[in-house]
């Protein structure tokens, strides 16, 4: 289990609140500095509650902090100091991007992939240099009573060692609000009334995959709002999100796998962990998720992939999904390794599974044949050739339907979509036959008109405007 997100946030809260009040008379102490650099580095290194606790020790000695190195700001010219901070940032922001995209950027696969530690450690030893080391033009605090109207005026609520009563007071007044809204949201955040939302057969479902470029537009604006409006609208019940680790810094440190989970009232499960370097997958179900596990498959040369195999509970069984971003199809080794452990995965399940993945292969390719092959499974539409990045695949399920729908410049890559029926016996038969009619299939197995309807091939102005059908889809499967 993890820390609930939100009574951890308010221990955080309360965290730098003590490190402020109580702990500043350390602020400037060698062996406090070393308290926090190891609590960095627990945080870092381990999971769960232990990083967790190492987080909130890690809070409180940043609280300490506070009003030493504001007083000693202050002793100093507040532009020039300002102007080295934000470099200092900005080159910081910087590095984060060099360690998590290093296969995109120059000579970042060799010196700086997955350096987070060394980043960390930087930080660390600036912030001790910062701390410990005796400013070159302190106060006299024995004539802190006698500085200047200048001085005064600069420092009105700090002294050397702590904050003054009044700042105290302001400092508690702020915590009690933050706690306060913290209370508000935590008893009004129900994912027990995130139940599968009424549907006419239980044991039928639809299934998604789509690739959200990080919650930014084709005009790089922030989508998570669009991106929960389309998703709603394609009735999705389970839908992959790909490219979703928006929890860096130089993304927004922004939780998507909450705020769009939430938006839609679905359950949600994101991993690999932020720190691990990965892109991120975000696994949303209107469907209890039973268990899951986060890998980072073999990536020896590039980007590292990401995957979340899950159980849900779907018409009183459990079905298996595998939700995969694959490596960018220049590192062949990686590819041939990642399909090969994905193919072992899809392989060990015992449950009905599906796969919503990005592979970056044409059909038939390589890839495609060690997962659908090694895996056991099905693709959802084989006579689709079209297709390079995403697929969907599946195993003693009964495929209803198939569509793909344009991304209408949210992102740069379409949704997928498919909807299955849970077997009642393993020994079941499929659908056989493709048929585009409407009126050979129940009306509930429709999707939805305000997509429009069925287009041959790639209609780039259409692509880029709006969200619609194409590429000979929709389509439906009937028993022949």
């Amino acid at each position: 289990s993890f820390p609930s997100p939100t009574w951890s946030g308010g221990a955080v809260l309360l965290c730098l609140f003590l490190g402020v009040t109580v702990f500043t008379p350390l602020a400037n102490s060698l062996l406090w500095w070393l308290v926090g650099a190891l609590s960095g580095a627990v945080m870092y290194y381990a999971n769960g509650h232990v990083g967790y606790g190492a987080g909130l020790v890690l809070a409180i000695y940043t609280g300490s902090l506070w009003p030493l190195l504001l007083q000693r700001l202050a002793q100093h010219s507040i532009g020039r100091s300002i102007f080295t901070l934000v470099w200092v940032f900005i080159w910081l922001i910087v590095a984060c991007v060099w360690v998590s995209a290093y296969n995109f950027v120059p000579v970042g696969g060799t010196y700086t992939r997955e350096r987070t530690d060394i980043l960390l450690a930087v930080t660390l030893c600036l912030i001790g240099l910062g701390a410990c080391v005796p400013s070159s033009s302190s106060v006299d605090t024995k004539k802190v009573d006698d500085r200047s109207p200048k001085q005064a005026k600069r420092l009105p609520l700090l002294s050397r060692k702590s904050l003054s009563p009044r700042s105290k007071q302001a400092l508690f007044l702020v915590v009690l609000v933050g706690l306060g809204g913290i209370a508000l949201r935590h008893f009004s955040y129900k994912p027990e009334l995130w139940t599968q939302k009424h549907k006419v057969s239980d044991t039928e479902f639809t299934a998604a995959i789509w690739t959200v470029h990080f919650g930014l537009d084709n005009n790089g604006l922030n989508s998570f709002e669009n991106i929960a409006d389309f998703v709603n609208s394609t009735g999705a019940d389970v839908i992959g999100l790909l490219e979703t680790d928006v929890s860096k810094p130089f993304l927004g440190s922004i939780d998507m796998a909450m705020y769009v989970g939430e938006k839609l009232g679905m359950y949600s499960d994101h991993g690999p962990a932020t720190h691990r370097h990965s892109w991120g997958c975000l696994l949303l179900s209107k469907y209890p998720i039973v268990k899951s596990s986060h890998y980072l498959l073999p990536s020896p040369h590039g980007e590292l992939a990401p995957a979340i195999v899950a159980t849900l509970a779907i018409g009183g069984k459990h079905v298996d999904v595998l939700v995969v971003h694959m490596g960018v199809d220049t590192d062949d080794l990686d590819r041939k390794l990642q399909a090969q452990m994905i193919g072992q995965l899809l392989s060990a399940s015992s449950n009905p599974i599906f796969f919503l993945g990005y592979i970056t292969c044409q059909p038939d390719g390589r890839d495609y044949r060690q997962i659908t092959e090694g895996g056991r499974m099905k693709d959802i539409d084989s006579t689709d050739r079209g297709r390079w990045c995403e697929y969907i695949f599946y195993r003693d399920l009964t495929r209803l339907a198939y569509a793909r729908i344009t991304h209408g410049s949210l992102t740069d890559t379409e949704l997928q979509s498919a909807r299955f029926r849970v077997r009642a016996s393993p020994n079941e038969p499929d659908n056989d036959k493709i048929t585009f009619e409407k009126k050979d299939v129940p009306e509930r197995l429709w999707y939805p008109a305000r997509f429009g309807e069925r287009e041959d091939g790639h209609h780039t102005s259409r692509y880029f405007r709006d969200h619609h059908f194409h590429m000979n889809t929709p389509k439906y499967f009937v028993r022949s």
